[in-house]
Formats: structure tokens, C-alpha cells, sequence
């Protein structure tokens, strides 16, 4: 979407792609590790260009890697599916979603 375009805009524009590299990672360790972890994922999801310059700076725990490339090849998506498929899990079970 435009809105998107104009985020990655921002970000691109002040930041080497080394620097964000790791900020998915970097912004669930803030997120996780807050005191209210729905407020910090509202305030960064909302205002991610300001808050890029303090994410980057955020040292991810390693073992947050780890899961995270563990999670991404345990669910992957299965054969035949397109890249834009939306997978929902809850509790650790997968709810089927079918789009219309």
C-alpha cells in the first residue's frame, strides 16, 4: 500500500540494510520484554519511522533468532500455496481461513 511504501521510504532513506537487518527481531524482544506488551506493540506498529532509531540500537536475545528460524521452517507454507497465503494459529493450532 502507499502507506507502506512511504514506512520502508523512511526507513531506507536513514538506515544501511545491515542496521535493519535484525529489526523484526529487535522490535518483538521490546515488545515481549515490556510491561504491557499490547500498548509497546500498538506504539511501535504505529510509529515505526520514529521509533527505527532506538529499535536498531535494541540487542536482540540470540535465542529469539533461534525460535524465530525454527518457527519459520516448521511453517512454512505447504506446496502449491502462494506466497500471499495468511496462516492463523491459536494456542498452537492452525484455524483454517479461506478467503473470499
Amino acid at each position: 500500500s502507499e502507506i507502506d511504501a512511504q514506512v520502508l521510504s523512511l526507513v531506507q532513506k536513514d538506515l544501511p540494510a545491515w542496521k535493519r537487518k535484525n529489526l523484526p527481531l529487535q522490535a518483538a524482544s521490546i515488545i515481549s520484554s515490556a510491561n504491557d506488551p499490547l500498548w509497546k506493540l500498538q506504539d511501535v506498529s504505529q510509529n515505526l519511522p520514529s521509533r527505527v532509531p532506538y529499535l536498531v540500537e535494541v540487542d536482540a536475545p540470540p535465542s529469539l533468532k533461534t525460535d524465530a528460524e525454527y518457527l519459520q521452517h516448521a511453517l512454512q507454507l505447504p506446496e502449491g500455496a502462494d506466497d500471499g497465503a495468511t496462516r492463523i494459529f491459536v494456542n498452537g493450532r492452525e484455524i483454517n481461513v479461506s478467503r473470499t
